[in-house]
């Protein structure tokens, strides 16, 4: 799985909340236009419309950045599993190429736990904690 269905619902979540916002934005839009607003009327719904534009644009970059940074940290992770960089090595060693999925479900983890605590050294810990875990299970198993 790239991410688990609370994940997944919190995106579909926020491109709901996208949608809402861009229907009261339209909503004021029309409103300002059809009524003929005075000065401070006018300049009330214009602060309303700023603040949703505000509000979706945040909604939005968050949940776009975290998919792109997830599979942007999957994609390096995934350079150090070929030693070649040529074509006909990458076709015959595609199956490799499926371990962006996990990689990926790792950074989407990373990059959330930094939006929630906002502080990268939670996800640096993480990761540390991550990679020490999987040293020591190589190294319990004799590999």
């Amino acid at each position: 799985k790239l991410c688990g269905r609370k994940e997944f619902l919190k995106i579909q979540e926020n491109l709901d909340s996208i949608l809402e916002t861009e229907e009261k934005i339209v909503l004021l839009n029309n409103e300002l236009v059809q009524d003929n607003c005075d000065g401070a009327k006018a300049q009330k719904i214009a602060k309303k419309i700023a603040n949703y534009k505000s509000e979706l644009k945040n909604t939005f970059i968050a949940t776009q950045n975290l998919i792109f940074t997830s599979l942007l940290f999957g994609g390096a992770h995934l350079l150090s599993l070929f030693t070649e960089f040529n074509l006909a090595y990458i076709i015959e060693n595609w199956t490799q190429l499926l371990f962006i999925i996990p990689y990926s479900g790792f950074g989407y983890f990373l990059g959330k736990a930094y939006l929630e605590t906002d502080n990268i050294f939670t996800s640096i810990f993480a990761h540390m904690f991550h990679n020490t875990l999987s040293v020591l299970l190589i190294l319990m198993a004799g590999a």
